[in-house]
């Protein structure tokens, strides 16, 4: 997971490099966050539990992914500075009052 400004500030620097490079580089925030962990985050934020009904591992599903964000670090000296949690709160709190708009509250 990544925060949308990172996302913007890592495209932005793409956009004036003037190597001719021709590479692909991974986005991310480098660090992996557990489905479970965002789960307990979002059930935190919106005070309510949010049931939750795990299902066996399937043969081949993959216990953890992450992206290794080191070439676009070393290449732009770009790192993601928008830590998970805060933006997860951020995020909340932009959605928050477009959705009671929607229910009709004020």
């Amino acid at each position: 997971f990544i925060h949308i400004d990172d996302v913007v500030s890592a495209l932005h620097r793409l956009c004036f490099l003037t190597h001719d490079m021709h590479y692909t580089f991974n986005l991310g925030s480098g660090n992996p966050t557990l489905i479970s962990s965002l789960l307990r985050m979002v059930s935190g934020l919106i005070r309510r539990d949010i049931p939750v009904s795990p299902l066996p591992a399937r043969p081949f599903d993959v216990e953890r992914v992450w992206l290794d964000i080191s070439s676009i670090r070393s290449a732009l000296s770009w790192t993601p500075l928008i830590p998970f949690s805060d933006g997860l709160v951020a995020t909340a709190a932009w959605h928050y009052p477009r959705l009671v708009k929607l229910k009709g509250g004020r």
